[in-house]
């Protein structure tokens, strides 16, 4: 059954994914998706019964113990070395500096629109690959500010793990100077990238609760109009866009349903902030709320990570975004 290979899928997906990159294996698209799980499925399945079942069942000998150990280090330490050279990881990337408005204007007589792009890495990558810079007078000028690592809320900096309370670091996405960026560079237009949700319980009034128990949804409506009031600051429409849930294999349909949830409240929010209007990506990207989102559209994948829209998939999600943003 493929569900008790689920955590292995969870562990090996990521290093797997980056390591069979379109440019190493000379394939993309639905040939490459195939690829990708289907060597994290192996993977993952030799995991379990090498390492995880004979740990569960401590069906293990000492020799196994002085084997196993060393070489499972062995091949998680060459792993990551292998599949994330030439890669820059994500905590190294940084909010685009904020330039003065009056030089990013250019010289003739059109003035491009100034496009604000806040969240988290969600936000980042796709601000930073959805434009196609320079091509037009017309086209606009972004301003990515997007943060990679930056969480909702001030809030909740305690998530119940696997084995009990974690602490969630990053600051929260609202204090990575977003008060500074539009009061300085004075958007025409601000879009707010929201982030899945996930199965995440976070810690609130003393419990911890999902994204659909009340005092997350009420955490979540006063965040997000409390946003609603900085990034507005200037008199621009935010656009708050919706979540997508991750399209990793054998997740649950408690984090489908986590992210219907959020994504209420979003809808809620940009429907009655001032300013604030919504741009559905979530109803774009999964046909169903509660079931798989989309991987590609034709043959381009639009998150190579089944996280991050990168690269032309993030200029379709960017061109459906500005096209659909405000649609009832």
């Amino acid at each position: 059954r493929l569900g008790i290979v689920s955590y292995g899928v969870y562990l090996w997906h990521w290093p797997i994914y980056v390591w069979l990159s379109p440019a190493r294996v000379g394939e993309a698209g639905w040939r490459l998706l195939i690829l990708r799980v289907g060597v994290t499925v192996v993977v993952a399945t030799i995991s379990y019964w090498c390492v995880e079942r004979p740990v569960r069942r401590r069906n293990y000998s000492p020799r196994w113990v002085w084997t196993a150990v060393p070489v499972g280090i062995a091949v998680s330490v060459a792993a990551l070395v292998v599949a994330t050279s030439g890669y820059v990881a994500l905590a190294a990337q940084e909010p685009d500096p904020i330039p003065d408005p009056i030089s990013a204007v250019p010289t003739d007589e059109i003035r491009p629109q100034r496009i604000l792009v806040v969240g988290n890495s969600i936000g980042y990558f796709l601000a930073k690959d959805g434009f196609a810079q320079g091509s037009s007078p017309k086209d606009p000028i972004v301003l990515n500010r997007g943060y990679i690592g930056c969480r909702l809320f001030r809030e909740g900096t305690e998530a119940f793990g696997d084995n009990g309370p974690i602490a969630i670091e990053g600051p929260a996405c609202i204090d990575t100077g977003w008060n500074e960026a539009v009061k300085s560079w004075q958007p025409d237009l601000v879009l707010r990238v929201m982030s899945s949700a996930t199965d995440q319980r976070i810690k609130l009034e003393g419990h911890f609760v999902d994204a659909c128990e009340e005092p997350y949804r009420r955490l979540a409506e006063r965040t997000l109009r409390d946003e609603a009031k900085v990034l507005s600051a200037s008199g621009a429409p935010v656009v708050y866009v919706t979540a997508a849930t991750p399209s990793y294999p054998f997740l649950s349909e408690q984090s489908f349903l986590a992210d219907k949830c959020l994504n209420d409240v979003v809808r809620l929010v940009a429907s009655s902030a001032p300013h604030a209007m919504l741009a559905d990506l979530q109803r774009f990207m999964c046909e169903h709320e509660l079931q798989g989102c989309r991987v590609d559209l034709g043959d381009v994948v639009l998150r190579p990570d089944l996280v991050h829209y990168q690269g032309e998939g993030a200029r379709i999600a960017m061109k459906w975004i500005l096209a659909h943003y405000g649609d009832t």
